[in-house]
């Protein structure tokens, strides 16, 4: 991510353009069963991707503790992130109020 920002930064000054906004975002899982929360929703909405290509994308996807996601988030914010996308995995509202109290 690092890379990408920096490679953006660049391309703006190259043409005298003001800093751009830098936004990055993440799937993520919480609770008991979170590692098979994210795998089972990234294989249905994924479902298009070859079934290595998905393998590959699951690997790279680890916020499925509230300390994996702490660390994501701060990663996020170090490589210069203006703003950083949380998407859940499920739809059950209570997950906001659970990333609300561990982010806080």
């Amino acid at each position: 991510m690092e890379l990408q920002f920096d490679a953006a930064r660049r391309a703006w000054k190259e043409r005298d353009k003001p800093a751009p906004w830098l936004g990055t975002g993440f799937w993520y899982a919480l609770g008991p069963s979170a590692r098979q929360q994210l795998d089972d929703y990234l294989e249905r909405y994924l479902n298009f991707m070859a079934p290595a290509a998905r393998q590959n994308v699951k690997q790279i996807c680890i916020a499925t503790t509230p300390e994996a996601l702490k660390t994501a988030v701060q990663q996020a914010k170090d490589a210069g992130a203006d703003d950083v996308l949380l998407v859940p995995t499920t739809s059950d509202a209570d997950d906001v109020h659970r990333v609300a109290d561990i982010l806080a």
